[in-house]
């Protein structure tokens, strides 16, 4: 009976068979078995799998195993057979379940090809008994045809009544410097050393951390190079159309450099910031369409619970339509991003940042960062308590939509400079802001799906049963969306009141104006 486990990692230069012959010194070893244990590794482009502490295996071209980084809660399923799969194409059953829970709309990429061979023995005693099992593991990995070898690693089992076999082996092993860790975590990373990936290479959510000694222009230049590698990186899977969070975080990169750049306009000398400007809002004008598509066609099961069943029919049509339509934008998206004008421009777009960025800011962006970014912030802060005290009951959309702008732009401010102050300060900021901004979102998302929606039943031929079907689908849509959003819009007064407190007020005054803390040389400045 097994009584305890251990795993021994070593490196591709350790010769894992040698290791061997330390255990013959206190038994006699027998060969088992040997299994081939080919398979994949897979985690979504932001490690979504990783991040919570689990991997996803392919095996065949089918099967699937989920498990803890320990390889202990583990659960096994069929899935897709294509290259990418995304959760919501497995067959509906607990790991589906599961998987779906931790990636989300996500899609499951591959990362590397791994073949584990697992050599098994019995170390015997001189009377013929068992008093442990050991498992040898080698690895190999694959990549564009090339084998590597990445290391392996001796997992040890011990027996009841032998534990001081197994604690003799555990000494042994510590003693020739092998680590005692095995975890599949552990054995992801030693399979991508050398590769473009890594785990917990990129992250949606945008940090930067800037040098407090910078000027206004470096370290909007080094946000700005930021916001273009986070662009490159996605563009990738937005060609191959794996998910659409590819796109997604490509416009948000695309969205965040244009504001950054028109709050830094003034500072630049010349045509050059006008038509880097133009540039970006001529790729965020191409890439819209196609995500606002992708943003319907995720609210598919969330309008089917709307409405009642006798109008699922004209609801699917309606769906249909919009991937129809999707395909056909996505083709021109691509014919976009391939072309020559878009290379050339993001080519102009980086030479601009690195090379006459900072000189053409002149002495407004030699000013010290943080001092910059406190003005900024503060404006900005400012502006929103005038624009949002304006607001009444009977206020026009079109003043909450204005607010929503603002409360954008600084919540870019502080995601830009939050490394310049205290971080609890940001983050308890950026959370009153959130509050404010989840409810003008929502009040302006269910504004654009109505227009969306009545735009769509207007300009459907009369006449066809299956027009008539989605119309009176539309129809029972648009009236839910009319009485969510009044119900958001009663919601704003109070939310809005909640952020422009005093305390709230307070808490933004003392952040902007707390020290700047220098962690690596322990300044304060």
């Amino acid at each position: 009976m097994t009584l305890l486990q251990v795993a021994y990692a070593f490196a591709s230069d350790t010769d894992g068979s040698n290791l061997l012959e330390h255990v013959k010194t206190i038994g006699e070893l027998v060969e088992q078995e040997v299994l081939e244990d080919p398979f994949q590794y897979l985690d979504t482009f932001d490690w979504q799998l990783y991040t919570k502490g689990r991997v996803c295996m392919r095996r065949g071209v089918n099967q699937y195993t989920l498990s803890d980084f320990a390889g202990l809660d583990v659960r096994e399923g069929i899935g897709p057979e294509n290259a990418v799969p995304l959760a919501r194409e497995f067959v509906s059953s607990p790991f589906a379940e599961e998987l779906l829970s931790l990636v989300g709309i996500r899609a499951l990429i591959p990362c590397v090809d791994v073949e584990r061979k697992k050599h098994f023995f019995h170390l015997l005693n001189k009377d013929q008994k068992i008093t442990l099992r050991l498992c040898l593991e080698l690895h190999n990995c694959f990549c564009e045809g090339a084998v590597q070898e990445t290391g392996g690693c001796i997992r040890l089992y011990g027996l009841r009544g032998y534990e001081k076999v197994y604690q003799r082996l555990r000494q042994i092993f510590i003693e020739k410097g092998l680590q005692e860790r095995c975890g599949e975590d552990y054995l992801l990373q030693q399979a991508l050393l050398g590769r473009k990936r890594r785990p917990l290479d990129y992250n949606s959510k945008f940090n930067v951390t800037l040098n407090d000694r910078d000027t206004i222009a470096e370290a909007a230049r080094d946000i700005f190079l930021l916001l273009a590698d986070d662009m490159s990186r996605n563009l990738p899977g937005i060609i191959q159309d794996w998910d659409s969070e590819f796109l997604h975080d490509f416009r948000v990169a695309l969205r965040r450099s244009r504001s950054l750049l028109s709050s830094l306009k003034k500072m630049v000398s010349g045509d050059e910031c006008s038509e880097m400007l133009d540039g970006l809002k001529a790729i965020g004008t191409a890439t819209g369409p196609v995500r606002d598509l992708d943003v319907y066609l995720l609210e598919e099961e969330a309008y089917q619970a709307l409405l009642p069943e006798s109008l699922y029919q004209g609801l699917k049509a309606f769906f249909a339509s919009l991937a129809a339509r999707r395909d056909q934008e996505f083709e021109q998206l691509l014919r976009t991003l391939q072309s020559p004008e878009f290379n050339t421009f993001m080519s102009q777009w980086l030479d601009f940042l690195q090379n006459r960025f900072c000189s053409l800011t002149g002495g407004k962006g030699r000013q010290g960062c943080h001092s910059a970014a406190v003005k900024f912030i503060r404006k900005r802060f400012e502006k929103i308590i005038q624009l949002g005290e304006a607001i009444g009951a009977q206020s026009p959309d079109a003043e909450l939509h204005n607010l929503r702008i603002e409360c954008k732009k600084l919540r870019y401010l502080l995601e830009f400079y939050r490394s310049l102050f205290p971080e609890k300060a940001v983050d308890a900021c950026i959370g009153q802001l959130k509050k404010l901004q989840d409810n003008l979102g929502t009040f302006n998302d269910l504004s654009v799906q109505q227009e969306m929606l009545a735009t769509y039943r207007a300009d459907l031929a009369p006449g066809s049963k299956k027009n008539m079907h989605i119309a009176a689908a539309l129809g029972g849509l648009i009236t839910h969306l009319q009485s969510d959003q009044q119900n958001v819009r009663k919601k704003f007064a109070k939310i809005y009141s909640n952020f422009a407190t005093a305390e709230h007020k307070t808490l933004f005054q003392d952040m902007l104006d707390a020290p700047v803390v220098r962690e690596k040389k322990g300044e304060t400045k």
